[in-house]
Parts: C-alpha cells; sequence; structure tokens
C-alpha cells in the first residue's frame, strides 16, 4: 500500500480543525494541520499535534464485532453484516415501542 493522504476533521473538541491524515506502508498514520482549512489554517494544539499517537494505538480499539445472543451467552466474533443487521433491527424495535 503506498502512502496515501486523507483531509478530515480533528476528532478532539468541537472546534473543528483540518487536519491531514497520511496513510504509510505499514498502516501507521502521520497527521499535520491542512494549511487550506478556514478554522486553523495548519496550526494545531496539543491534542491535535499528538492525534497520531493515539491512531496508532489500537491496543484498546475493537478492530471487529462482537455480539452475545443473550445475556447467559459468551460473546463471539460476527461478520460486519451481521452486527449491523442485528444492531438496525434493535434500534428499530426500540423506534416502534417508543411511538
Amino acid at each position: 500500500m503506498q502512502n496515501s493522504e486523507i483531509k478530515t476533521t480533528c476528532s478532539y473538541c468541537g472546534v473543528g480543525c483540518g487536519i491531514i491524515v497520511t496513510n504509510d506502508a505499514k498502516n501507521g498514520v502521520t497527521v499535520t494541520g491542512d494549511k487550506d482549512h478556514p478554522v486553523n489554517r495548519g496550526m494545531l494544539c496539543s491534542k491535535g499535534m499528538n492525534l497520531h499517537y493515539v491512531a496508532n494505538d489500537t491496543s484498546d480499539r475493537i478492530l471487529y464485532p462482537e455480539m452475545r445472543w443473550s445475556k447467559s451467552h459468551p460473546m463471539e466474533r460476527v461478520s460486519w453484516d451481521s452486527a449491523l443487521d442485528r444492531a438496525a433491527a434493535v434500534f428499530s424495535s426500540i423506534i416502534k415501542n417508543t411511538d
């Protein structure tokens, strides 16, 4: 995989600073301020400057969906389609019951 750049928004606060996320060959990321973004014009606060450390550390991240079929069942890995279908069904049921 070659380097790719994605323009996006910093996730730390509600200011909406523009960042450029670069993906490297080892699937790591670097983050720089977007000089063309009108909110921050390339500047980043200390949290934004260190966002790549958070993004590169996946030790506490959920990397794939898991689900239990009831409270008494253990968590098990499922496909994204199964997890999204289940979530949609649960939300639909909740919405239906609140009408």
